[in-house]
């Protein structure tokens, strides 16, 4: 009898040592007569401790490493901020981090979770967005499907009787990408070093550049600057990781055409880059040389260039013939099959090509000439004549002919006959004529032409379409 209570009093003390020595600081204190910390807002070192070792959790990894404590009339709340974890080539993030309040202990009097135990949950602030085969809808994980990771949480804090202490709480703590491991659930401790408590300053992050432009294949090293309280830890992320990635040191690699938002996010702050990925300028193939190309007078001073329109063609360049250069001069750009050049002189040859071109970054590529094509600005014939009979005589009429200098009018007894000049008007506003001494009861028929003074030549139109009859009174 006297042995078996030796036997329980010697376990029973083993688990009191054990308990003191690991026991969270201030578990069993009066939270309302700490008074070491006054009241206020402050930034505070923190860190997940393995349950009953001398060293840090594998859990820590998804810890930031300063916590914002908030004292109140004596009671502590502590924020605590999370991030992606790396942990034996694997990544993934944590889902569970609860405050232990009683449990049944095992080794080293740390928590036994395969015991019954009991917890606080924290007030959760603000998740991940990212869903993995760990919390997807169909996840195998019943602990985690559905569910979103936790980004900032909020939980009860005990404050130290002295302000210098570092203290230890109890913490469950759930990582599934750890559960690969069979190490998905532990106990841990964390660690509260209130020797280093420092007044709390709004984080703040500022990125070298806001937005930027770039083209597949290249990269782009962004630079952030944090300020205020926290770790200082920068975490760089992209909502696009198909259209361009971003390494932990913030180089960003452009992959292909598109949009996306590189964000750097620390101490809970966050600044952002939108980016925008451009195609990479692949060779361009030239258009084919434009085909029906023709050119014919349009006027006493044009010539009207047309062709046929060429497939995948932006637009098109005109080239004229320039007899004292003895090259052929660009003239005209335009997007039409068509072309009219002005300023010419009636009468004279030119001598025009064609050639296609597309537009690619901004530049021209073009394609071959056309053949060559000439024509001559030629004076339209004049329309609209008349002619009315008068006592021997007849009066011709036609309408303005623009460019004309002057007019020669023709005279013939027969419709289809040999027509002879009558009389030449040098003046190309008159557009009237009485031709007199005429036979009485005899038929006349009247052609005009227009010409134009080039140098010293004179450049005439063809006749008028259709003859002006009259019958001389």
């Amino acid at each position: 009898m006297k042995r078996r209570f030796r036997k329980f009093l010697t376990s029973a003390l083993a688990v009191m040592m054990a308990v003191s020595v690991f026991a969270p600081a201030g578990a069993f204190a009066d939270t309302a007569a700490n008074a070491a910390v006054a009241d206020g807002t402050y930034s505070i070192p923190v860190k997940l401790m393995h349950a009953y070792q001398n060293q840090e959790s594998m859990g820590n990894n998804s810890l930031r490493q300063v916590g914002k404590l908030e004292v109140t009339e004596g009671k502590g709340k502590l924020t605590l901020s999370f991030k992606p974890m790396e942990f034996a080539n694997l990544s993934g993030y944590l889902m569970e981090f609860n405050r232990i309040t009683s449990f049944t202990p095992g080794t080293g009097g740390s928590p036994d979770l395969s015991e019954h135990w009991e917890k606080a949950e924290p007030e959760v602030l603000s998740f991940f967005d990212v869903v993995d085969r760990y919390n997807a809808e169909n996840s195998e994980d019943p602990r985690c499907a559905g569910k979103k990771y936790m980004k900032t949480a909020v939980m009860d804090i005990d404050l130290p009787e002295a302000a210098d202490e570092t203290t230890h709480t109890w913490i469950q703590v759930y990582v599934p990408v750890m559960g690969e491991l069979a190490q998905g659930e532990q106990a841990a401790r964390l660690q509260l070093d209130f020797s280093k408590l420092e007044k709390w300053e709004e984080p703040s992050v500022e990125l070298n550049q806001t937005s930027a432009s770039l083209t597949e294949g290249q990269s782009l090293q962004l630079k952030a600057a944090v300020s205020g309280s926290g770790d200082g830890e920068v975490v760089w992320s992209s909502s696009s990781d198909s259209v361009a990635s971003v390494s932990g040191s913030g180089l960003v690699n452009a992959k292909k055409a598109g949009t996306a938002v590189i964000t750097a996010e620390a101490n809970n702050a966050q600044a952002i880059c939108e980016l925008t990925v451009k195609a990479k300028n692949m060779p361009v193939t030239a258009p084919k040389a434009p085909t029906g190309i023709k050119a014919a007078g349009a006027g006493y001073n044009k010539v009207k260039i047309s062709w046929g329109k060429v497939s995948g063609a932006s637009g098109y360049s005109v080239y004229q013939y320039n007899s004292s250069s003895q090259k052929y001069t660009l003239i005209a750009n335009t997007t039409a099959s068509s072309y009219t050049k002005s300023g010419l002189n009636c009468g004279a040859f030119y001598r025009f090509r064609v050639a296609a071109y597309k537009v690619s970054s901004g530049k021209k590529v073009y394609g071959a000439y056309s053949r060559v094509v000439s024509a001559k600005p030629i004076l339209p014939a004049p329309k609209s004549v008349k002619a009315k009979a008068g006592k021997k005589s007849a009066r011709v009429s036609w309408a303005k002919t623009a460019g004309a200098s002057g007019y020669k009018v023709y005279r013939s007894t027969k419709k289809k006959g040999k027509y002879k000049a009558v009389k030449t008007i040098k003046n190309g506003r008159t557009v009237k004529f009485t031709n007199k001494k005429l036979k009485k009861g005899r038929k006349y028929f009247y052609k005009v032409k227009a010409y134009r003074n080039v140098g010293k030549k004179k450049v005439y139109s063809s006749f008028t379409g259709k003859a002006a009859a009259v019958k001389v009174r």
